[in-house]
């Protein structure tokens, strides 16, 4: 059987599943879930959806500031139950 080639969307759409799931997308994570490809490829396409994420975090938007006491609230009401 001829293996599948390793492709940028392919670790992508692996790695936002693995970070979706809480798990660090890393090399060796994407390579068990996608059964395969090699380190330097992976590591390519990783190393690009790394620096997307950092790009799209720094773009969020400010949290507002009743949202961050209302979380603050929510913290400490959980906190002393």
């Amino acid at each position: 059987m001829a293996r599948s080639i390793v492709t940028q969307e392919l670790v992508f759409s692996t790695a936002d599943s693995l970070y979706e799931h809480g798990e660090e997308p890393s090399i060796v994570a994407v390579q068990a879930r996608i059964g395969g490809g090699s380190y330097s490829t992976v590591k390519k396409f990783l190393d690009v959806w790394r620096q997307q994420q950092i790009v799209a975090d720094a773009s969020a938007p400010a949290t507002p500031s009743a949202v961050e006491a209302k979380g603050r609230e929510l913290t400490r009401a959980v906190w002393a139950l």
